[in-house]
């Protein structure tokens, strides 16, 4: 609700006195419109009162409006009456003037509550239609009015005089009433007061040409548009409203007037200049409105904008700043500093090194800089030339920079502090890793190594030695980082603890079991391989789930491949798990290893052979983990590795 609704909400009394005031603006402006028209004219040459009643009814509140219209329309027909017009004339043109006002009104005022506002070109064009159509509406029935009660020869003088004032005022007077913008003086006093003679001084040269028979009316056009582009808004209406009156001298032709025509051709041609002038001004009004709200809506992006925005001044050699914005003001503190007092002594440097290195006439932004405050804040900072149009961005006393930037202490503190909680979780994940080999594995090697493409990766590998049975596990959880590696742990530690005697196949069933609800509430799955050696016979009892990658390398580089035949732990709970077997003779290298060491191979048809090849006839288990893990220092490796060899001697 406006503030107008809520007063009329508070004190209904308010609404009569705002009908009654209006009654009585509209009431003073038409009687003397009538009674002042030039000489030998029977009909007003402007309408001022059309333009007040529109205007009034537009800030009217919504209720009051319609009865404010009926009472303005009383007051048109006693203004008609008042002037001297025959009564059932009066009567007809004040309800001519009426209606015409309750059509402008309905189009302006449509919907919105809020005042109409000229600061777009559409709003001018509102404006032009809505008058064209309140002007046709009243000139049907005026025309019909003058036709009946007067004489039909006089319809065409009257709609050419009569009507067009009823324009000239619609489109004249009614921007008053509207929200105009914040256009103003603004200290530019005496600019305005050298407007304002300018426009004195025109009217005395206009009216000494006329005299002398030549018409200069035109170059009014020249201060008011200076007005309108300077200061807009009422008072340059109102400057024009002055000149309007002046011009018409309130019955005679005034400085438009050509001597020599008849007195209704000279009203026609005040009625026109002043139409086409008030047109071009509010055109004027308009565009610069369009420019002054871009203006605002650009200011307060960047009041409102987390980047932060400084003025920053070379004073010969003397650097200072300014905050523009909230978030400079944050960082940098109010009022304008010193560069060094803002900064502390590095940074200064290297902001005026920045502005050094950026051309007077650059259009896009200089190089971004790290630079801290004197409280300790972090900014990553850039600058570009404040660009003066005639002088670019020197002028005669300082050059003038725009300095942006973004506060990211608090981002590179996170940072920190998620870097250092990836290293806390590799140092763990590297902790539950085996850090030796079982005692007791004699005639036997054994090796693993895991190097994840981040500090955290979601491969692991285990082993352990029960009698003569040596147990080997490595998997991979789908994925890279954090969450892959805490999942990876998990798998391992259930690995681990079921690893008691049992089967492979019952190794991995238990394990499953036991992160069920973890693989499905990350809704992720694991490959792994649960491999168990008889060291005194060589025998191999596998089962692998989605693996696949494991193989027993002979000296000769040809090798075995335990397959597997089981879907990775977290696709099909209800799957049976099953064993397989193999053997490993003397020489022989038992390899298990992650997917990511077949990325060092994109074009082989056979990337195991490729690794196979590698680790042929090795000398030790180390030399094998070594050829394998060093994979991962090729380009375009960008997945964990991880490798477990067992050599038999």
């Amino acid at each position: 609700m406006s503030i107008m609704g809520r007063m009329l909400a508070e004190r209904p009394r308010i609404g009569w006195l705002l009908i009654a005031v209006g009654a009585l603006a509209v009431f003073l402006a038409s009687v003397p419109a009538i009674i002042f028209r030039p000489a030998g004219i029977e009909w007003a040459i402007w309408w001022p009162a059309a333009g007040i009643a529109v205007g009034i009814a537009l800030r009217a509140p919504r209720r009051v409006a319609p009865w404010l219209i009926v009472v303005l329309t009383a007051v048109f027909v006693l203004s008609q009456l008042v002037a001297g017009r025959p009564a059932a004339l009066g009567v007809a043109l004040g309800f001519a003037a009426g209606l015409e006002v309750a059509v402008v009104y309905a189009i302006l005022r449509g919907t919105r509550d809020r005042p109409r506002r000229l600061v777009r070109v559409g709003d001018l064009l509102s404006l032009l239609i809505a008058t064209m159509v309140g002007a046709a509406v009243f000139a049907l029935i005026a025309a019909t009015a003058v036709a009946t009660l007067v004489a039909p020869d006089a319809v065409l003088d009257y709609l050419q005089s009569s009507v067009v004032a009823h324009v000239v005022g619609l489109i004249i007077v009614t921007p008053l009433f509207f929200d105009l913008g914040r256009a103003g003086v603004h200290g530019r006093w005496g600019e305005l007061v050298a407007q304002s003679l300018s426009l004195l001084g025109t009217l005395e040269l206009i009216a000494w040409a006329g005299d002398n028979g030549v018409p200069l009316a035109f170059l009014l056009l020249g201060p008011l548009v200076w007005g309108a582009a300077r200061f807009g808004g009422r008072l340059v209406i109102l400057q024009f409203l002055i000149v309007m009156v002046i011009a018409s001298e309130l019955g005679g032709g005034g400085v438009v007037a050509v001597d020599g025509l008849t007195p209704e051709t000279n009203a026609l041609i005040v009625q026109l200049f002043v139409l086409s002038s008030g047109i071009v001004l509010l055109a004027v009004l308009a565009v610069s409105g369009a420019q002054q709200r871009l203006l605002r809506l650009s200011t307060s992006a960047i009041d409102a904008s987390l980047t932060g925005f400084a003025e920053l001044r070379d004073r010969d050699g003397h650097w200072s700043l300014e905050a523009q914005n909230d978030a400079a003001r944050i960082a940098l503190g109010e009022g304008e500093r010193g560069l060094t007092d803002a900064f502390d002594a590095p940074s200064a440097l290297v902001i005026e090194a920045l502005a050094a290195r950026t051309p007077e006439e650059a259009e896009s932004l200089g190089g971004s800089e790290r630079v801290a405050t004197a409280s300790g804040r972090i900014l990553q900072a850039t600058i570009a030339p404040l660009l003066d149009p005639d002088r670019g961005a020197r002028d005669d006393i300082h050059r003038r920079f725009s300095l942006q930037f973004i506060d990211v202490t608090d981002s590179i503190a996170l940072a920190q502090a998620e870097e250092a909680d990836r290293r806390r979780a590799a140092d763990m994940q590297r902790a539950l890793l085996p850090d030796r080999v079982p005692a007791g594995l004699t005639g036997w090697q054994l090796a693993g190594a895991c190097r994840p493409s981040r500090e955290v990766g979601g491969d692991f590998y285990s082993w352990s030695l029960d009698g003569a049975t040596l147990a080997i596990t490595l998997g991979d959880v789908m994925g890279k980082g954090l969450g892959a590696g805490v999942m990876a742990a998990s798998l391992q530690t259930a690995a681990r603890l079921t690893n008691t005697g049992c089967a492979p196949s019952v190794v991995l069933a238990r394990s499953a079991a036991a992160v069920r609800d973890q693989l499905e509430r990350a809704s992720t799955f694991a490959t792994i391989v649960q491999v168990h050696v008889d060291i005194e016979t060589g025998r191999v009892q596998y089962a692998d789930a989605g693996h696949g990658l494991t193989i027993i390398v002979r000296p000769d580089g040809s090798f075995t491949r335990l397959a597997s035949v089981n879907l990775p732990l977290g696709v099909d709970d209800d799957e049976a798990l099953v064993d397989a077997e193999s053997t490993i003779a003397a020489g022989d290298v038992l390899l298990s290893l992650s997917d990511g060491a077949l990325d060092a191979f994109p074009e082989s048809a056979d990337p195991l052979a490729d690794v196979a090849a590698l680790v042929a006839g090795v000398a030790s288990a180390d030399a094998a983990v070594e050829a394998t893990i060093n994979l991962s220092t090729l380009p375009g490796i960008a997945d964990d590795i991880t490798v477990v060899a067992l050599l038999r001697g």
